[in-house]
């Protein structure tokens, strides 16, 4: 296999584990979007700042990437479900 071929390959790896991170975010959205609901109807709360640092906690103790940026992916994920929770309200 040549080095296009080898790049070709691994491209197409890259967008399997793409479409996996879709899929794993999109439950995780849908997770929180059930929770935020029901903290609604409790009235409880939506935005809990102690499970957000504890988010970013787990994330800073498990990574082996640049602690900073994934944990800015985490957030953004977080603000993402905060959006989606919003659009539904409407």
């Amino acid at each position: 296999m040549n080095s296009k071929e080898k790049i070709q390959q691994m491209q197409t790896e890259l967008q399997i584990i793409d479409r996996k991170l879709l899929s794993v975010i999109e439950k995780r959205v849908k997770k929180s979007l059930k929770i935020q609901d029901l903290k609604r109807r409790a009235d409880l709360p939506i935005i809990d700042v102690i499970q957000e640092r504890a988010i970013t906690t787990l994330v800073q103790e498990n990574t082996s990437l640049k602690t900073t940026e994934i944990v800015n992916v985490f957030k953004s994920i977080i603000e993402l479900s905060k959006k989606e929770f919003n659009l539904q309200k409407k």
